[in-house]
Formats: structure tokens, sequence, C-alpha cells
């Protein structure tokens, strides 16, 4: 499998850019325009062009909506969470959300060991990587969540692993991945991984990926271990 380097020079980088700012402006100069639309009599031969740009502000302004999300910041609110113990009580609920696409297993070779985040938070970024190899699988396939104590940058950390048996990412995007917006789903708008790797870098910790075109995709998050 390739695998991706946690850190990534070409990665545009959410925090360096004011861009809860630029789509907030963004979105108060779609929705003058949208207003200004509405205020017009158009000729009967101008209507379906007037709804058709109407149409197009609004997908705009949503698109912003969810990129001011983005840019907000990470709640505050954290204390030590046992992950082996949560996302255990988690897998009931991720087994519906995979709608029997796939197997789900689930492995916690953990000790009670814990890290300092957000319950809710880690929940999220779980539930987006399962519904991520969800989507990336075909039916029957297989997808195996696992957590795993091991040393990294010389401290206890804990690997949190999402695996599955589905399509992979192609090369050419995986130096982009966690920016926003990109994605190699149809119907998919890129914002679940960029989020869930923002909420991650904002406890200390970070996520790689190891895939093959083909052959599947195993995201790992790894986050340090505190003193219970």
């Amino acid at each position: 499998m390739s695998v991706m380097p946690t850190s990534m020079p070409r990665r545009a980088s959410i925090e360096g850019l004011n861009l809860g700012s630029v789509a907030h402006d963004l979105h108060n100069l779609l929705a003058s325009v949208g207003f200004q639309l509405d205020l017009l009599d158009p000729l009967e031969e101008d209507v379906d062009r007037i709804t058709a740009a109407q149409d197009a502000i609004d997908r705009a302004c949503e698109i912003t909506e969810r990129l001011m999300a983005i840019a907000r910041p990470v709640p505050s609110e954290r204390g030590p969470v046992a992950v082996g113990a949560l996302i255990a009580r988690l897998t009931d609920m991720l087994r519906v959300l995979i709608e029997h696409r796939a197997d789900l297993t689930y492995v916690d070779n953990t000790t009670g060991q814990m890290v300092m985040a957000g319950r809710i938070g880690l929940e999220r970024v779980v539930t987006n990587l399962v519904v991520n190899a969800r989507d990336a699988v075909e039916p029957g396939g297989e997808i195996a969540v696992r957590v795993d104590p091991l040393e990294r940058d010389g401290g206890a950390s804990l690997a949190i692993t999402v695996a599955d048996n589905g399509c992979g990412i192609p090369e050419a995007v995986l130096d982009r991945m966690f920016e926003p917006y990109v994605t190699t789903k149809r119907n998919g708008n890129g914002l679940g991984l960029a989020t869930s790797h923002r909420i991650v870098r904002g406890w200390g910790g970070d996520i790689g990926v190891a895939t093959r075109e083909g052959e599947g995709t195993t995201m790992t998050v790894y986050l340090p271990v505190v003193a219970p």
C-alpha cells in the first residue's frame, strides 16, 4: 500500500487561511445578489433564467455555510476519553449506517487507556471514517475497526484504524485529501475528512493513510495517551 505522510507541504492549511471571514463575506454578497433578483419584475421570457440564477445562488450559499462550519474553532470542551469503550458503544449505530453494505468488525486491544479529546468529536471522527469506508466498498465488502496502543514520537499513543477492501484512493488525490471539497465520491462534498483531520489535529493527534487503488484503504487516527 502507498503510505501518505502526515505532513503534506502542498496541502492548503485551513488554519493558515482566514477561511471563515472569506466565506462569511462571500455568503453576504451572494445573499445580496439573491435579494436584488427577488426585486426584479422580469419579462416572461426571462423567468427561467432568473430562476436558474436564484437556484445557483442558493447552492453557493450552502457551500459557504459549510466552509464557515469548517472554519469554526474546535470546541474547547474536552477531557479524558476511554477510546476502546467509546467505539464499542458506537458499533451498533455504525452497523446501521453502513446499511448492510459491508461486514463491520471491531477489535479493542487497549486496556482502558485514555486520550484527551471530546467524546462527541471523537464519535464524529470515527463515524466519518466508517461512512467513507462504506462508500468505497462494493456490497458484501469488509470494514475493520480496531484500537491499538503504540509508541509514537517518543510517547504512548493510541491508533484508531478503519480499514476497508474497497476501491482505494487515486494517487493524484492523496496529497490533497484533507482539503475541503476534495473528494472521489460522485455525490460527496469532501468536508467529512477535512473536518475530522482538523478536529484530530486540535487534540494534538494526526491522521495517516495507507491505500492502493483496487485493494482498499486504511485510515489511522493517532492520539497521545494521557494519564488516567
